[in-house]
């Protein structure tokens, strides 16, 4: 969302900023997203859906029951907690099947069933054809989650490592 003072962020041989302006199939999560607090979840998803035509109403049901909330649920956003959000965030995110998946701190407010059920999900979600960036400061979800650890400080890579998997 940023230009880069140096380098390059190519995707499918094309780079960001240079020959597309975004990525064409991208699901993302920044902290804090406040959807649409009239509607409930699923319509929230559906008015989303409609933007590119990517996904159904399955899919829609699929992504909020994978983590957590109930497709036929009535309660309105504005009424929601903000565990509740923040599982509706994670969604949002996923419901189209994209190939990239990039999270700013998702397990933040969620209880620890919530977070079991997350991690399960990202594991399920990880394809080779599907790459999944996670930011955050929870070094369980990371060493969990990860295959590759690329630790930032003060807006510069500063150690990557590969982790080793606990069995």
């Amino acid at each position: 969302m940023i230009y880069p003072t140096s380098g390059s962020v190519e995707i499918n041989d094309k780079i960001i900023t240079k020959d597309i302006d975004f990525p064409e199939s991208l699901g993302l999560m920044i902290e804090n997203i406040k959807l649409q607090e009239a509607f409930n979840a699923k319509l929230n998803l559906q008015i989303l859906r409609d933007i590119k035509k990517t996904a159904t109403d399955a899919d829609i049901d699929w992504a909020l029951n994978a983590i957590g909330l109930k497709a036929d649920d009535p309660t309105k956003v504005k009424d929601f907690s903000l565990g509740m959000n923040q599982k509706l965030a994670i969604a949002q995110t996923i419901f189209e099947k994209p190939e990239i998946i990039l999270m700013d701190e998702p397990t933040n407010a969620l209880d620890f069933a919530s977070i079991e059920r997350f991690r399960k999900l990202v594991l399920e979600l990880k394809a080779p054809n599907r790459i999944i960036i996670i930011a955050s400061h929870n070094h369980d979800d990371l060493s969990v989650l990860s295959d590759t650890f690329l630790e930032m400080s003060e807006g510069r890579l500063s150690h990557r490592s590969e982790f080793v998997k606990r069995e």
